[in-house]
């Protein structure tokens, strides 16, 4: 018998295919996992739990399909529009935009067959939109509520009306021109508008002049997308084609370079752009392509970026979507519902992919710039046995630096109205002044962030002697006067929340199970009736309560290779006697085999039972609850609705010869 302790460093190799089980001559090996559910790989080595999802709406009619799409005027005003059977509605802020009460709207020709058959150019505030049935239009935003849909009308209009097999299919802005491609009548052809002018079509020999131009190759390659980079690159059934002019010049009508770089073909979904590298998906639906110029060979390739990870995308993508911050992540949403991730650092040869899973189907998504630091990745998820379909986003990675606003639950909601604290007495009874607070005498309330006076944080009080912008503070339980006179003096900052034992604003999951978050403290879940849901009494009163549908997070390794003298570990029995696993910020995990996962000791004796188990970065140490195996597989699990990163698992283990 031999005993190793071998260290899993990192996942910088995501979820490997099965394909890959007896390849540990492979270094990626090593790097992966066999299952990596609903935790998403960071370009450090580590791994992070995906962050929940927060409702925002149901969709205008839950028994047709939608899409979303982005729209970004600028960093600071960014729309997500929610295209539907001919109509679309919009949001923004993180909520739906309404007009006089009700979602504002507008009219569209797209019917619900149309919908992920559009394809999307935008400049400033306007966004042209092409589909093969439809004359190009034009979506112009003027204000929140003001947003127009006409047809596309250049000088010397190249294309037909409505339904006329004359209207392109594809759509981008390179160099100055708009340009489309793809009609019925001509699969190969382009149309470049007049540099500087994308309301002038008319060609001619200048430069500056529109321009056409039809793809020579010895089949019919119909293009399937556009995509502007160092050269425009032309995604077709047969493969992907630049198009610039000779010797890296701009194009112009006597200046046309095309050239075919990869005989790699593509489907309709526009490719997502990860610094100079394109992102497409095969002719197949199932492998991701990533095309890029390589300056060593002096050519562009067409790597398959799911070669180690080929089940990844499941039965086929149907959408996709790019964040950019604060991780490089490709967002692809699969046929069967599920979304597959790509985290991508090119510089660090991090390649890594993982599943997101819901109580759900995912259908669509989009990513618009948001006001942290994270980029918003909203989704339209199908939901209560298919019967609702709800505009969802998710949270940011980042919750900040209160436990207590860590979101993950899906299709969830907060309850939450905090009123900043702007002084509290050293007094019998302290007395706390905060504008606006509307509590009234018999009320629970509860005080976190406050500096200098620390001693009132994490704290319920009954409050009294409501007089203005102040009230005392009294013992939640006996009414007593609390005697702050003994305390820190107040230095500033900190909130006060009324607290309550109800949350209501929950129809859009009536009769579903929810996981709660009380103040930063798992609480048991409940199930919504009526649009609400009570707390029970062992947690009482809550403040922030996060309520919404459980989702696991699961890591599962690869079989571990490690411990015998005589060649490889593989097939010989095993047995792990504990683990080791680094953390990062978490809390209420799991380890374990394949069958038993033990829940893994956060609370100490130093922690109060009235406030929250503080987050934990560290070690922790874990025994095995399983005997021999050959497998030796190690499972970690997140099952409550709390933070976890895990930066490294080490291995306590023996192997048996023979």
């Amino acid at each position: 018998m031999a005993k190793e302790t071998p260290i899993l460093t990192n996942f910088t190799s995501g979820e490997l295919s099965p394909l890959l089980d007896g390849r540990v001559d492979v270094a990626k090996y090593y790097n992966g996992a066999k299952t990596l559910e609903n935790y998403i790989p960071l370009p450090y080595g580590g791994t992070i739990r995906r962050p929940g999802t927060y409702f925002v709406a149901e969709v205008k009619d839950s028994t047709k399909a939608v899409r979303l799409v982005s729209f970004q005027f600028s960093t600071t005003q960014s729309y997500i529009l929610e295209f539907g059977d001919l109509y679309i509605r919009f949001y923004m802020d993180n909520g739906q935009i309404l007009s006089g009460g009700v979602p504002y709207e507008i009219a569209t020709p797209y019917i619900e067959a149309d919908l992920f058959n559009l394809q999307f150019a935008q400049d400033a505030d306007t966004m042209w939109i092409v589909h093969p049935s439809y004359k190009p239009r034009k979506l112009t935003r003027t204000g929140h509520t003001n947003w127009t849909l006409a047809n596309y009308a250049p000088a010397a209009d190249p294309f037909g009306a409505d339904a006329s097999d004359d209207c392109p299919s594809c759509v981008t802005i390179h160099e100055q021109r708009i340009w489309f491609a793809n009609s019925n009548n001509d699969p190969q052809k382009l149309w470049g508008s007049v540099s500087g002018d994308y309301e002038d079509m008319t060609t001619g020999i200048n430069d500056s002049d529109a321009l056409e131009y039809t793809i020579g190759s010895e089949q019919v390659n119909a293009i399937r997308w556009l995509s502007s980079s160092s050269v425009l690159a032309a995604g077709t059934l047969g493969g992907v084609f630049s198009i610039d002019g000779e010797s890296g010049a701009a194009i112009t009508p006597t200046n046309v370079r095309v050239r075919r770089e990869t005989t790699f073909g593509s489907i309709n979904i526009v490719p997502k752009k990860i610094g100079n590298y394109i992102y497409y998906v095969q002719r197949n639906d199932k492998i991701v392509r990533e095309f890029a110029y390589y300056d060593a060979i002096a050519e562009y390739r067409a790597e398959d970026a799911t070669i180690l990870s080929e089940h990844i995308t499941g039965d086929g993508i149907v959408d996709m979507d790019y964040q950019q911050s604060p991780y490089n992540i490709l967002w692809c949403v699969r046929e069967d519902g599920e979304i597959a991730v790509l985290t991508r650092q090119i510089s660090q040869e991090v390649l890594a992919w993982a599943r997101i899973t819901t109580d759900g189907e995912f259908e669509s998504v989009a990513v618009i710039p948001g006001d942290s630091d994270d980029d918003e990745v909203w989704v339209i998820v199908k939901r209560l046995n298919s019967t609702k379909r709800y505009v969802e986003y998710f949270k940011p990675f980042d919750f900040g630096s209160e436990q207590e606003d860590a979101f993950y639950v899906d299709s969830g909601l907060t309850q939450d109205s905090p009123v900043a604290i702007t002084n509290i007495t050293q007094a019998l009874p302290g007395v706390v002044t905060a504008a606006g607070h509307g509590l009234l005498n018999g009320d629970i309330c509860i005080i976190r962030g406050v500096t200098g006076m620390t001693e009132v944080n994490q704290t319920k009080y009954k409050v009294a002697g409501v007089a203005g912008n102040d009230f005392s503070l009294t013992n939640k339980d006996t009414g007593d006067n609390i005697d702050t006179s003994g305390y820190t003096a107040y230095s500033s900052g900190g909130e006060v929340r009324k607290c309550t034992t109800t949350l209501g604003a929950l129809t859009h999951l009536n009769g579903k199970e929810v996981q709660l978050l009380v103040d930063g403290s798992v609480s048991t879940a409940q199930t919504v009736a009526a649009g609400s849901i009570t707390l029970d009494a062992a947690t009482g009163e809550g403040g922030e309560i996060h309520a919404g549908l459980q989702y696991i997070s699961t890591i599962k390794t690869m079989r571990i290779e490690a411990g015998s003298a005589l060649g490889t570990a593989q097939s010989k029995k095993k047995r792990i006697q504990k683990i080791v696993v680094r953390l990062h910020e978490s809390l209420g995990l799991k380890a374990g085999d394949e069958d038993t996962q033990r829940a893994m000791p956060f609370r100490t004796t130093g922690d109060t039972t009235d406030a929250p188990i503080p987050l934990f970065s560290g070690d922790k140490e874990v025994w095995f609850p399983s005997s021999y195996s050959k497998d030796a597989y190690v499972v970690l699990k997140q099952e409550d609705p709390l933070p976890s990163i895990i930066l490294a698992i080490i291995i306590y283990l023996s192997t048996f010869e023979g």
